[in-house]
């Protein structure tokens, strides 16, 4: 069991408002670019995947690879949900 009061004194504290306010945006920027750059990866694995051809050893690297850029978007998006829900406690 969580104690509300704790949590509300932390989470409503101006301190933690201006912290957000001040650092958001450099998140934000590197929440961007980490995101991108896993698209792209993706993207970049499903061509590598295309033109594998008959190889069966680059088929097979092209598939872990884009499992792995697949798991990667799947935990930014859920680290996405977790700081909005972060930032709304914090904001009020």
């Amino acid at each position: 069991m969580i104690d509300t009061t704790i949590t509300s004194a932390v989470m409503g504290s101006s301190h933690m408002t201006k912290l957000l306010k001040a650092g958001g945006w450099g998140l934000q920027l590197f929440y961007s670019i980490v995101t991108l750059a896993a698209f792209i990866a993706l993207i970049v694995n499903i061509t590598k995947l295309g033109s594998s051809g008959g190889n069966p050893q680059a088929r097979s690297n092209a598939l872990r690879n884009i499992l792995i850029s697949g798991v990667c978007l799947a935990v930014l998006g859920s680290l996405g949900v977790v700081y909005a829900v972060f930032v709304s406690l914090a904001m009020g």
